[in-house]
C-alpha cells in the first residue's frame, strides 16, 4: 500500500469514526491491517446491531456503543461516564482492568 493510500484510509476512518459510521471504519481498519481495531469495532457494530433491532434506530447512540467509541478515542473518563450514567459500574471497572487502570479502578469501585 503506498503512503498516499494509507493516509487516506486514515483518515477515512476518522471521518467515519467522527460521523458515527462504525461499519465503514471497520473496513478502513481492516483495510490498513489494524486487526485489533477491527475487531473491537466489529464487537461495538454487533452491539449497535443488536440494539437497532430491538428498540431501533442505529444503535450508535446506545450507552455500551458510545463507551466504545470514547475508548477508541482514549477517552477513557468519558467512557467511564457512559457506564456510570446506566449504573453500569462493573463494565467501567472490567474497562479500566483489561487497560491496567488499577488506580481508577479501584477509584470506581469505591465510589460503587
Amino acid at each position: 500500500m503506498s503512503p498516499e493510500t494509507e493516509a487516506m484510509w486514515k483518515t477515512l476512518s476518522k471521518l467515519a469514526l467522527e460521523g458515527q459510521q462504525l461499519h465503514i471504519a471497520e473496513r478502513c481498519f481492516a483495510a490498513l491491517g489494524d486487526v485489533s481495531t477491527v475487531r473491537f469495532l466489529h464487537q461495538t457494530n454487533q452491539i449497535a446491531d443488536k440494539v437497532s433491532h430491538e428498540m431501533g434506530g442505529d444503535g450508535t447512540e446506545f450507552f455500551q456503543v458510545r463507551a466504545h467509541v470514547a475508548m477508541l478515542d482514549k477517552n477513557f473518563k468519558l467512557a467511564e461516564m457512559h457506564y456510570m450514567e446506566q449504573n453500569s459500574i462493573d463494565e467501567a471497572i472490567e474497562m479500566y482492568q483489561e487497560l491496567h487502570m488499577w488506580d481508577d479502578c479501584i477509584a470506581v469501585a469505591e465510589a460503587k
